[in-house]
């Protein structure tokens, strides 16, 4: 396949979860939609030149979520998802690590091994 260079305003990646409990043997895990804003290696180094913290880099690259719901199972809107996502240690910072997984370009589980 060839290498057609595009440039790309945002991508959109699956934030893996887990979810607290009552109970400590057993975890629960969830997953929603984010869509990011494409940063290109000068925008991603003045970002992180400003040191930013979790919230602060989520509300920075976070443009839309999907597959998110409230505790009736309703949708919710993305500035709803966004503040609590921003607000939550947990998910910001599953926002925070899947976000620089996809921009290196390897997400965990599809990253090879080395030798």
């Amino acid at each position: 396949m060839t290498l057609k260079l595009k440039k790309v305003e945002t991508f959109k990646a699956r934030v893996h979860l887990a979810l607290l409990t009552g109970d400590a043997d057993r975890e629960q895990e969830a997953s929603f939609v984010a869509e990011f804003k494409y940063l290109n290696r000068d925008q991603f180094d003045k970002l992180m030149a400003n040191k930013p913290s979790d919230p602060e880099f989520v509300d920075d690259v976070l443009v839309g979520v999907s597959e998110v719901a409230n505790d009736a199972g309703e949708p919710v809107s993305f500035e709803v998802a966004k503040a609590f996502i921003m607000a939550d240690m947990g998910y910001c910072g599953s926002t925070v690590r899947t976000y620089i997984e996809y921009l290196g370009g390897a997400p965990a589980k599809n990253s090879k091994r080395s030798r």
